[in-house]
């Protein structure tokens, strides 16, 4: 069960870190209303299950075919993970600009807000790499299919329950400021460990 909870933690610190995703629904809450954040948030929840199953497969059908590649693959995840984590702590120096999030148009209909918060996930190709390297460093190399079900499901509920939050939270724009001045700690906290996940997949047998 220790995977199950690295997923977690991994995954949490991955969607509370500000990125495209944070911008759309904070875009969505500002521009719109609560119920058109939520839609968005619930967009952004089925990337999440896309990228997580394609993740999730494509890790099997590799393990399947080849699996000496395991240890390089478990690898070639932790440096991902410790150049990321390197990337948000340098990128913590700078402040962010939040108007990236208020200039988007005003959405004018759910349908519409579900799909730019699916579009926008599917978008960022930095998901799949992700995806790919949290699934070669959690799961175990002998791990059955519900492991991997069970990883998807937490990944989408973390997605869900913190989109959806923010969604209901951030609906002004005072509060997005508040967001953007606690910006910087964030990003480095979020940095540092993914940094730290990464030297302890390399570590670990």
């Amino acid at each position: 069960m220790s995977f199950l909870i690295s997923v977690g933690i991994i995954w949490l610190i991955a969607a509370v870190t500000p990125g495209p995703n944070l911008f759309v629904i904070l875009g969505s809450a500002t521009t719109s209303n609560r119920s058109f954040a939520l839609m968005t948030a619930l967009g952004i929840g089925l990337g999440t299950l896309i990228w997580g199953v394609a993740g999730w497969l494509g890790i099997s059908a590799l393990f399947a075919a080849a699996p000496t590649l395991y240890i390089l693959l478990k690898f070639v995840g932790a440096a991902y993970l410790i150049w990321m984590g390197a990337k948000m702590i340098w990128a913590a120096r700078k402040p962010m600009n939040w108007s990236q999030g208020a200039q988007n148009p005003r959405v004018k209909s759910r349908k519409r807000a579900f799909f730019r918060g699916l579009t926008t996930n599917l978008a960022n190709p930095k998901t799949a790499v992700f995806v790919t390297s949290l699934f070669a460093a959690a799961l175990p190399e002998n791990y059955v299919w519900s492991d991997g079900a069970l990883s998807v499901l937490i990944m989408v509920s973390i997605s869900l329950f913190w989109y959806s939050l923010m969604a209901f939270t951030f609906t002004t724009r005072v509060m997005s400021q508040a967001l953007a001045k606690a910006k910087r700690g964030l990003t480095a906290f979020a940095g540092t460990v993914f940094v730290g996940f990464g030297i302890r997949l390399v570590a670990s047998e």
